[in-house]
């Protein structure tokens, strides 16, 4: 996220209130000059993140100041002009200014990762991976030139020299909690389901608050067949994920699977409660009825007929809703 963890300050004064986590430019009108949208975290939120993942000693104030090299600006002006040419794809002129920042900054992973990554070429393939490799050597502790470096691997189709690298970098004790889901990605791959699992469990064994993974093992067991505990992995992770109630729906499903009828109607119901102008959550709960609740059709027609009426962004299918509908209207007549 851009400007993470520049300070929002109050005006005319040197006290901080939060940090940036998005800085975005719109324009309403051709004509109109644009305007800055900023969002950000109130600072007392960021205080108890950090606190509550073991990240007290950063709130301690610094004891002594770093040194400003000469040259700060410019190195500065060479990074935003990397990240800014990146976005917008022109390539050559990314590599030029990542290089640039490289010459400057040697010890830095991120002006030879920036650009490797402007190198897509087929041919490119061999200079990628020794910049990759330089970033490494630059900086240690920098994990984001083994993970680019796997995800570009995987994309050329060789998986095994894709997981070799993350491999090395979990070994090393590099951050678990990043490489899990890359090394899944290429797990999955191989179909490798229950590794993936076992290495996502030992990350969440280090950060336990951290939604993505949840949703990631609860895939990963879903693909074992163990629904059950799918469903409980889909709900810890909309528990720490709420804004994203797909995962509510997930957890829905794999405890109606597992059996779990009335803690999987429970899970449907609340879809509804919560958002109630979504046309999926109504579909999910029609159909949940239509095959477990008998006596419950008429309610079961009430939501489908909720369903059909509200717009949605594709999903469910209209034709889906229709069948459904057709179904009950026809049982209700056999009745």
């Amino acid at each position: 996220m851009g400007w993470s963890g520049c300070p929002i300050l109050l005006p005319g004064s040197r006290d901080a209130v939060g940090v940036f986590n998005v800085v975005s430019i719109r324009a309403k009108a051709r004509q109109k000059p644009q305007r800055i949208w900023v969002k950000g975290t109130a600072l007392d939120r960021a205080e108890d993140l950090l606190r509550a993942n073991g990240y007290a000693e950063a709130l301690r104030p610094a004891k002594r100041r770093l040194p400003q090299p000469a040259d700060a600006a410019k190195a500065f002006r060479l990074c935003w002009a990397t990240v800014l040419l990146s976005r917008r794809k022109q390539q050559a002129q990314t590599r030029e200014r990542a290089e640039a920042f490289a010459a400057r900054r040697p010890k830095s992973a991120f002006g030879y990762v920036q650009a490797a990554n402007a190198l897509e070429k087929p041919g490119d393939q061999r200079a990628a991976d020794e910049l990759y490799q330089k970033a490494m050597t630059a900086d240690a502790s920098a994990l984001s030139p083994w993970v680019l470096r796997a995800q570009r691997l995987n994309e050329r189709g060789e998986v095994i020299p894709a997981l070799r690298v993350l491999q090395t970098a979990w070994t090393a004790g590099k951050n678990k909690a990043v490489l899990a889901i890359p090394m899944c990605n290429v797990l999955k791959k191989q179909g490798d389901h229950a590794r993936c699992a076992k290495l996502l469990g030992e990350a969440l064994e280090r950060r336990p608050t951290n939604g993505y993974l949840w949703a990631y093992l609860a895939e990963s067991r879903k693909e074992l067949g163990d629904h059950k505990g799918a469903a409980t992995a889909y709900a810890r992770a909309f528990k720490l994920w709420p804004t994203k109630p797909e995962l509510r729906a997930a957890q829905a499903q794999e405890l109606e699977k597992a059996g779990d009828i009335d803690a999987a109607e429970k899970a449907y119901r609340a879809l509804t409660a919560d958002d109630r102008y979504t046309a999926t959550w109504h579909f999910l709960l029609a159909q949940f009825l239509s095959k477990h609740r008998p006596e419950a059709k008429g309610e079961a027609l009430k939501e489908a007929r909720e369903a059909l009426r509200l717009p949605d962004r594709g999903k469910p299918a209209k034709q889906a809703i229709q069948r459904l509908l057709l179904r009950l209207t026809d049982q209700g007549r056999e009745e």
